[in-house]
């Protein structure tokens, strides 16, 4: 009986909003830009960054849409939502950086310490609670300003959705103690990230988007939805209503959204409110106690290895290649790599392939 009233009334907002009450709101709230907060490329407040994407192009690097609607259940959790969907690229593409042989010590701690927290999920991509995103930053009935979304993860820190998952219902999606950790041990959770991690936000105007987006994807605010030309929105006056996220620029503006279709192309001339670019950052490398197995260790030695390589990619291995020591592990440079030919050693039968949970033991 709950459940069934619950939906109603749930409904019920949902369509007075988008009916009755004028302009409809799908979840932001007009921000007002304060003297204190920071500014894309002004002094007093700039953040420090490197350049990632030279195109302004992050799109590749997206993780998994999620919907801010589902079953039936309006949460008004856009900006939420665009914070996952913006913080997602970086993440990813440090991955891939790693992946690759690319990334630098400090991207590769970053990725260390979110897979520590459970951050990157079993198809190797960020994801973090959406949910406890909009608990902590004050997400309501009318939804949240981007400033106050932005905030949350520099504040409370990210938890993995699967530690807060989506529920249906306003009141359980806004009940941090249904079927998840209640909101104090959620946000001390969250906290711990924020020991090794810092996560910066600052306000980027729209004549600045394409120099910004090279440091990442960004979170805007647009009206949802007005005149679309085949697949792409054009520009509009109407009163901004919803956030989303943007992170590409080819032949238009694109980005991820949380209404179907996730991806979401927009007008050269769009008319987009001021964004939020993220910029994460290392505070200082985790420190993990030792799982180094000396039985499993001497397991691989005794049977003629003398080289492993991280081969399971379903779990975190990109092939990294380690050289068995006297007493542990040193893994391979490429030019080491290419060096002792590793081919080679394969068809020698010296080299021998491992899961990540093996891998575990021997760090």
């Amino acid at each position: 009986m709950n459940k069934i009233y619950n939906k109603i009334l749930d409904n019920a907002f949902y369509y007075f909003r988008k009916y009755v009450r004028k302009p409809k709101n799908d979840g932001y709230v007009q921000d007002i830009i304060e003297p204190e907060n920071y500014l894309y490329e002004e002094l007093g407040g700039k953040v420090d960054k490197e350049i990632l994407f030279k195109d302004g192009n992050s799109k590749a690097y997206r993780s998994k849409g999620e919907k801010q609607k589902r079953n039936g259940y309006e949460t008004m959790s856009c900006t939420n939502q665009a914070t996952g969907h913006t913080l997602a690229p970086t993440i990813n593409y440090f991955i891939h950086l790693i992946e690759e042989g690319e990334a630098t010590e400090e991207q590769k701690e970053i990725v260390k310490i979110f897979r520590h927290f459970e951050l990157i999920d079993e198809n190797n991509q960020f994801n973090c609670s959406e949910r406890c995103l909009a608990n902590v930053s004050g997400t309501g009935r009318n939804g949240n300003t981007l400033h106050k979304s932005a905030e949350a993860p520099r504040l409370f820190g990210l938890v993995p959705e699967k530690d807060c998952p989506w529920v249906d219902g306003w009141n359980n999606y806004y009940n941090l103690g249904y079927k998840t950790k209640g909101k104090k041990e959620l946000i001390e959770q969250g906290k711990k990230l924020l020991e090794y991690i810092e996560i910066k936000n600052e306000w980027v105007p729209p004549h600045k988007f394409k120099t910004a987006r090279q440091y990442g994807a960004l979170m805007t605010s647009i009206y949802a939805f007005d005149l679309k030309i085949g697949d792409v929105y054009q520009r509009t006056d109407k009163k901004r209503n919803h956030a989303t996220g943007l992170d590409s620029l080819y032949k238009f503006n694109e980005g991820q959204d949380s209404y179907i279709p996730f991806d979401k192309k927009y007008s050269d001339d769009f008319n987009f409110g001021w964004a939020k670019l993220f910029t994460i950052s290392l505070r200082r490398p985790i420190k993990k106690e030792s799982n180094f197995d000396k039985v499993f260790f001497l397991s691989l030695k005794n049977k003629g290895f003398k080289y492993i390589q991280r081969t399971d990619k379903m779990n975190g291995g990109g092939g990294q290649v380690y050289e068995l020591l006297k007493n542990g592990i040193k893994e391979l440079s490429e030019q080491e790599k290419k060096e002792k030919g590793i081919q080679a050693l394969a068809q020698l039968k010296t080299m021998q392939g491992v899961y990540e949970r093996d891998f575990k033991k021997l760090i």
